[in-house]
């Protein structure tokens, strides 16, 4: 009897044709195995990252990945996936999947949900396409480089990237964004601690015995330290009055792209920052 075997097998994947036994390809052939209906152990030997343009795919503490109910091998050099195609500024999730028996990755703004098993995550409504990070593009047909504007979803590392440094005045006596240019992006996966911190050096202030405030603030106006703001009370005027302030919060979000983002109020007249500078720690 001749059975239509698939044309790009993985290595361990299991064929069993209706009525007849199973086989298992072993990398050259198809070998019968009465065994081979047992399920292959899920492998995830994988990590995420960018170079040169391009977001990579490697092999980490093995080489081995599993799609679809086989294993497929990373080479050494990794899976690349090139940005052409990409709109701007926009978070994509990063699948893997088999073609012709060798490992290739795609972009897409589908979301991901967990698989049959539990044991990995998959592209939603097609099972063949696993997870393997989330990046976000820079302008349209490039990706971003920052180290947390793309993040892998196996064998995560911790990963910290600073805003850029500035100092904006502050004058507004309600909370307001100091300066939209000190935003710092990130991405992050739902479940995942994200640290954020915003450092200050205030110089002085313009009325003596009034209050400066500010703080860290996550997709838009709002404070995001426990307890809530940095003070400072100048007790008189000059710019000999500097004070350093820090300011951390440490939290999940929701699975996407964010950004922190310096604020901050006063309680009359003005207040001078020498510098300010925001940072973002994520596991990717």
């Amino acid at each position: 009897m001749a059975y239509d075997f698939p044309a790009s097998p993985g290595v361990g994947q299991v064929f069993t044709p209706a009525g007849g036994p199973s086989w298992i390809w072993d990398g050259t052939v198809w070998k019968f195995s009465a065994a081979a209906a047992v399920a292959i152990a899920p492998v995830f030997n994988a990590y995420m990252s960018q170079a040169g343009g391009f977001m990579f795919l490697y092999p980490r503490d093995g080489n081995r990945l599993f799609i679809n109910g086989a294993l497929y091998t990373i080479p050494p050099t990794g899976v690349s996936l090139n940005p052409a195609g990409v709109a701007a500024s926009t978070v994509y999730f990063i699948y893997a999947y088999a073609s012709a028996g060798a490992i290739a990755l795609e972009y897409s703004t589908t979301v991901p949900v967990n698989s049959a098993d539990g044991s990995h995550r998959i592209k939603t409504g097609d099972a063949s396409r696993v997870l393997v990070g989330m990046a976000t593009s820079a302008a349209a047909g490039a990706w971003s480089v920052a180290a947390c504007d793309y993040a892998s979803w196996f064998n995560p590392t911790l990963k910290t990237v600073a805003g850029p440094a500035g100092n904006p005045g502050l004058t507004s006596t309600s909370i307001v964004e100091l300066a939209s240019l000190m935003r710092r992006s990130f991405v992050s996966f739902g479940g995942r601690d994200v640290k954020m911190v915003m450092e200050c050096t205030f110089s002085y202030h313009s009325t003596a015995g009034q209050d400066t405030y500010f703080d860290i603030g996550l997709d838009g106006v709002n404070m995001q330290s426990v307890p809530a703001g940095s003070k400072h009370r100048w007790a008189a005027t000059g710019a000999s009055d500097q004070r350093f302030h820090y300011v951390e919060a440490r939290k999940t979000v929701t699975e996407g792209g964010h950004y922190i983002t310096p604020v901050g109020w006063v309680t009359a007249g003005t207040g001078t920052i020498i510098s300010m500078n925001a940072r973002v720690t994520i596991m990717g």
